[in-house]
């Protein structure tokens, strides 16, 4: 997502530049070399968004940002003689920002947009690897749960069981000496034991 806002950001100053340009080209000669300033900081501002966007791509982002890289290129080539027309020949200078400024900016444009698109599809196929993996965990916990429960019910049977038979025992030994029978014994204790008791 953070990829897509900075290419989001590396359009819109591509816009503010081809807007420079234009300006320079239509506006008068004295205005030029203010047009070419606003140019200048917007497409410094660009490479450093493209910096920060490559460090943070896929390979495959980082083929295609070189795509985009050498499509920029050519356009700032190209925009910078178009500027230096704006301050001698204005034709020359409409001419150009109206035919070849525009084809050069529209494939700049479509390889950040490319770039978009690419980013867009990893991040469809990361949801899909998210969503499954997801459901293993939900499934990997869930069969945990039921294993444990299985465990914690066998030991309280077990151990209610074992309570159960040895208070039976103890509730007989108790019924017989209430009733004077002192014939009933702890069946594991030892006589020694029982004199002792």
């Amino acid at each position: 997502a953070k990829r897509m806002e900075k290419a989001a950001e590396i359009e819109k100053e591509i816009l503010i530049q081809l807007r420079a340009e234009k300006n320079a080209v239509l506006g008068p000669e004295q205005e030029v070399e203010q047009y070419t300033a606003e140019a200048v900081k917007s497409r410094e501002t660009s490479l450093k968004t493209k910096d920060e966007v490559y460090a943070l791509a896929s390979e495959e982002g980082k083929r295609l940002l070189d795509g985009f890289a050498a499509a920029y290129s050519r356009m700032i080539a190209f925009q910078d003689e178009t500027f230096k027309f704006a301050r001698t020949d204005k034709p020359k200078a409409t001419e150009r920002t109206m035919n070849e400024s525009r084809k050069l900016v529209a494939d700049a444009l479509d390889a950040m947009s490319t770039y978009v698109k690419n980013t867009k599809t990893q991040m469809a196929e990361q949801v899909v690897q998210a969503n499954a993996e997801g459901h293993q965990a939900q499934l990997v916990l869930l069969t945990i749960v039921g294993v444990s429960l299985a465990i914690a019910i066998a030991a309280a049977l077990w151990i209610s069981l074992s309570i159960s038979r040895a208070l039976g025992r103890a509730v007989d030994l108790a019924s017989g000496v209430a009733r004077g029978d002192l014939s009933k014994t702890i069946p594991s204790a030892s006589n020694d034991e029982i004199g002792d008791l």
